[in-house]
This record gives C-alpha cells, structure tokens and sequence, in this order.
C-alpha cells in the first residue's frame, strides 16, 4: 500500500482476516461481515451506505479479495496482541533483540528510536508474503481458439484477440493494440488515485485541525466554568440559596451544550474518518487492481470501477459543524435584582465558517460510453420483394434473412451477398436459430435443420407438441417455451431435456394470459440475464432461473422486437409507436435511440450484426440498417 493508506478492515480497523471485496469496492473482514445487519438479503457497506445484495449462501458466499495483502490472515488464525502497546491491536512483526511482538504502528515507531532504531524487526511467520498470487494474475489467460495471448481489443465485439482471430474474424472490424488501450485505461485510474490521495491527505489535515480546535474548545469551557464558580464563590454569602440556585442552572447549561458541541465535533470526526477509510479502500482496491489484475479481469472491471470511482471525486466534503460561543455577563451586586447581578451564561452558534474543499486535480474522461455518444446514422434502407420470416447476424456486417422462400445474406448496405433456396417447406412460420455466423440451424415445426452444402438435414426434434418458440441460448442448448404448461426448456441436441422452467406465479396472476400470446420475443443479454417480450407494453428482465427482477414499461407501447450487443446493452423496439429505446442489460433506461422522426419503420424484428450496425425489420418488408456507436 502507498504511504497514507492503510491495509486494514474499516469495521475493525484491524489487518484483514479472510477479506471480502463488496460491490461497491470495499473491503472487509468476513467475521466482521457476518455481525452486520441483514435485510431482505442485504447488507449496508459501513463505508458508503451502498446496499449489497447476497448471494444464496449469505456473507460466505461474497467475492474474496482478489489480490494479496501483506497482512490477510487465515480465518480462525490464533492471532497475538502487541506487547509494547496497551490498543490490543494485532501484532504483525517482532524485534529479536527485545523479544517483543509489534503491531504495525509500534514497529515503525520501534524503528525510528534511537535505542532501538538498529534492531532487527522480522515480520512474524503468519504475515511473510507468500509466493502464490491470491488473483491468478500472473496466469496470463491465452486464446481458447488459438492458444496464444491477447494482443489486440475488438470494440464493436468488445473483447479481447490474438493476433490470429483479429486476422481470421474480425478483420473488418475495428480492432486497437491491447497494450497502448491497456495503458491509456491505467493511465486514468492512477490519476484517480492521485486524486483520491490528495483527498485522503486532506481528510488528514482536516481531522487535525478539528481536533486542535476541540482541545481549545474544552479549554475555552473549563476556563468559563471556573470563572461562573469564582463568581459564585463570591457572592455566595450575600445571596445564599439564591446563588446555589442560580450557579447549578449556569453549569447545566454549560454542559448541556457543550455535550451537544462535543457530540457534533466527535460525529464529524466519525464522518471525517468513515469517508478517509472508504478512500483508503478504494484506493487499494483499485492500486490492486491496476498493477495486479489480469487484463482480462481488467477489462470485465474496468467500467465499474472507474465509475465507481468518479461517484466518489464528485462528493464533496463534510461541513464542518457549528459550535456555540460561549459568554458569561453579570452587573455589579444589588440584592434586589440577585439573578440580574450573578449572571447567566449564554451561548451563540457561530456561522458557518469557510466550506472545506477538497483538492482539485483534474482528471480525465473514462472514456465510457455514455447516453449523449449514442447517435444512431441510418447507413442503409431496403425492402425485399417476399415476406421476412426471421433475421440473425451472419459475418461481419451481414445477416441471414429468412423469407418465405429463400435464405439469404445481405451487407449492412442492402446488398444481396448469397442466396439459398433449397431451405425445408413447410406450412408453419420458420424461425433461424443461429449456432454461428457460418453454422445455421433451421427451426420448423418443432425440429431443428442444419444447413450442409447441399440440403438441409434433421437433427433434432423436440420431444413434445405445441411449442411457440426457440432460440440458442449463450451455452448452445436450445430455449424453447411451451405454451400448454407455461415452461421454458432447456434443451441439448444430445442429451435431449437438461432443465425445464416453470414462469413465476405471481407474473401470471398479475398479467393473465400473456404468457399465451402468439407472439414471443426472448434474448439473452451479455450477463446472462433473459429479456422477453410477449408483444405487449412491458418487457420483463429475468434472471438465468426465469426470475423477474425488473420490467420496463410504456403505456400504448407494443414491443414486438428485441436485440442485444456485447456492450451490455439492449433495445426494445415499440412497433406501435416507431420508437427504440435503449436499456441497460439490467432493464435501466438510458435513453431514446430512434423515433419517428428518424423515419423508423414499425419494426417486428431487430439484431445487432457483428460490427456493431443495428438492423429494423418492418412490417412492410423494409429493411433500415443504422449505426450508433
């Protein structure tokens, strides 16, 4: 850790025992976690009041530090208490010349005294770095296709290649050297943590500061007590139990405000300590994970972080509260007017002295897709002359077309690329099931065609009657929902039934027949997470098990289409109104991609092709192509 910022829980304030890393990018001892209070299967991060869901099994279950710390310990460790101090703090190294365990404020401080500044201090066995790498981050995770390490970032497909799938898949696309965009991303979180340093520094200066003026403070009120007393002690014969009287009520008032004034300094010495711990870990969290991390791992972070982190630079810092100015009057003595002449203590708050600020430093754009970059082009506008059955993305910037008659490929620019008539007739609507861009599956009347070079073969047929739907799911097992029973089935071409789905209950009391709607639209997006749409004003967001846990609606809208990027995000387009709105993978809006005025067709089918173009199937047989990365 850099000078400043200490590798400890921020419950405990102890060096960490079996670290948990919470969402909001804090870490905590798992004992300490586990004393927290739980509601509805979450916890509050002491830190930041962020609410951190759960996992099934409890605080157990959370995400475990990925990175080394010098002084994590094992859970249950037997641990020793430093013998120099009296804090009962952990001791984490030993002097062998005075044969004594230190915690780590005592051991720099050991060090730096003349008689023992040449000792030799040795970190105990429990606290010697191990070799092994809690994060895995020196197994540098290689090409499953080719086996070779990634040098290069695909942004429309936002992932990581080698050099050999950037040349063979993704020559088209645009594709930047890994290491300088590796580089740049660094680069913008170092200045985070510089920022977040100076902050900490700051927050330093701030506490000592509060603190010399809280000594001043108690002295200022012990002075005015002693001067009421004195005054008392005076008068005392001459106004008898008047004045006993009158100094017990002048001492309640001191102390009952400055009872209050403590209570405020010390809360804001609380506040000011929270936010300085929530930086410290923040900043070795994200340290950790600039210089530690894989670049894989990097990058699946990356976003999050450095949002999290620009969440924190925009805070402000605390006031610094009022305290009362305390002041005692008296008149010379008349024993007629007793109470006027001893005097009464009387206290003012002060104003609001100068706003603390934090250090500015300026810090540059993630360079994050945000809401205002997303402006969709219209690239192209075609219609075709038969009926379009479906639509899935081919190689690059093409896609498959199913009409009535014929499979087709066609360029972003409505060119016609390729066209195979020999598909399986049928009488009922077909429907693409994508494995690939090269390996086509055919759904038809509940079996599942695979495109060789001359026909079209059977391979697969589902083993029950009235299915509405089917697609591939990201596993390559077959999603098909069963209207009778209200299921979904995960299917496998080999091993036939894996798991069936039963929709939650309360959505069909709620909503009534949708789920027997003729028309369906299911896709999953890049967190596994399901969108789907049975042609109404809503579309729901479930989660692998088909659990809803968000729904996104419009009054008089008709979501008839859904497509999804690898970006995480998704659009729903509302065939009744011309519009297409863009979520988050998560079902948050983010803004209006397309409307009316962009002359959007009433779109009844959509996808995302390869290189990041978003085509519209109308109703008409109109096909618009647009681009908005």
């Amino acid at each position: 850790m850099a000078e400043g910022c200490d590798s400890k829980c921020g419950i405990c304030k102890s060096c960490f025992i079996e670290p948990k890393l919470l969402d909001c990018y804090h870490t905590f001892c798992l004992p300490c976690l586990q004393k927290l209070d739980v509601r509805d299967s979450k916890i509050v991060c002491p830190l930041c009041m962020t609410h951190i869901p759960l996992p099934d099994n409890g605080v157990s279950g959370l995400k475990a530090y990925p990175f080394k710390l010098e002084y994590a310990t094992e859970p249950n460790a037997v641990m020793d208490s430093c013998e120099l101090c009296d804090e009962q703090n952990v001791a984490i190294a030993k002097c062998l010349e005075c044969k004594i365990n230190l915690c780590s404020n005592c051991r720099n401080y050991h060090g730096k005294l003349k008689a023992s500044k040449n000792h030799t201090i040795e970190l105990l066995q429990k606290f010697k770095s191990e070799e092994v790498d809690q994060s895995g981050a020196n197994d540098k995770k290689q090409c499953k296709n080719h086996g070779k390490g990634f040098t290069f970032f695909c942004k429309p497909c936002n992932c990581l290649l080698c050099i050999k799938c950037s040349e063979e898949y993704h020559c088209r696309h645009q594709v930047e050297k890994l290491c300088l965009l590796l580089q740049t991303k660094k680069e913008k979180l170092l200045v985070r943590i510089a920022s977040f340093k100076a902050r900490i520094s700051f927050l330093q200066n701030t506490a000592e500061m509060v603190r010399l003026k809280k000594n001043n403070y108690d002295k200022h009120c012990l002075v005015l007590k002693q001067d009421v007393k004195e005054r008392a002690k005076n008068l005392k014969d001459r106004f008898c139990s008047t004045v006993d009287e009158l100094t017990n009520k002048n001492l309640d008032t001191i102390d009952d405000i400055n009872t209050k004034d403590r209570k405020e300094l010390e809360n804001f010495l609380r506040e000011i300590e929270t936010e300085k711990m929530s930086l410290s870990g923040l900043v070795m969290i994200t340290e950790d994970f600039v210089n530690k991390s894989s670049d894989s791992n990097f990058f699946e972070e990356f976003s999050v972080i450095g949002k999290h982190l620009d969440k924190f630079l925009g805070k402000s810092a605390n006031v610094f509260p009022s305290i009362h100015d305390f002041n005692f009057e008296w008149n010379d003595v008349t024993k007629d007017i007793i109470e006027e002449i001893f005097g009464k203590v009387t206290a003012k708050a002060k104003k609001n002295e100068t706003k603390p600020t934090y250090p500015h430093l300026s810090i540059p754009d993630l360079g994050l897709p945000c809401i205002s970059e997303h402006k969709a082009e219209k690239l192209s506008e075609f219609k075709l002359e038969n009926d379009i059955q479906d639509i899935v993305p081919a190689e690059n910037d093409n896609a498959w077309i199913l009409t009535d008659t014929a499979i087709c490929i066609f360029s972003c620019k409505g060119i016609l690329e390729k066209t195979d008539q020999r598909i399986p007739t049928s009488r009922l609507s077909k429907r693409i099931v994508r494995k690939s861009a090269n390996d086509l599956w055919l759904w038809s009347e509940g079996s599942i065609f695979k495109k060789e070079e001359t026909s079209y073969k059977k391979i697969y047929e589902v083993p029950f009657k009235n299915d509405e739907f089917c697609c591939v799911v990201r596993n390559g097992n077959l999603l098909v929902y069963k209207e009778k029973d209200d299921r979904f089935y995960d299917l496998s071409d080999k091993d036939g039934v894996l798991n069936n789905v039963e929709i939650e209950v309360s959505i069909k009391k709620k909503f009534g027949d949708i789920w027997s709607a003729r028309r369906v639209a299911v896709k999953q997006s890049k967190n596994s997470n399901f969108v789907i749409s049975f042609c109404r004003d809503f579309v729901h967001f479930t989660d692998k098990n088909f659990k809803v846990f968000n729904t996104f609606r419009k009054s008089g809208a008709k979501f008839k289409a859904i497509a999804t990027d690898n970006y995480g995000n998704v659009f729903l387009a509302d065939s009744k109104n011309g519009i297409v709105y863009m979520l988050s993978d998560n079902g948050v809006f983010q803004q209006n991609l397309l409307s009316r005025n962009d002359d959007v067709c009433n779109a009844t089918n959509m996808i995302v092709d390869e290189c990041g173009h978003l085509w519209l199937v109308g109703s008409s047989r109109t096909i618009q192509v647009f681009s908005y990365q």
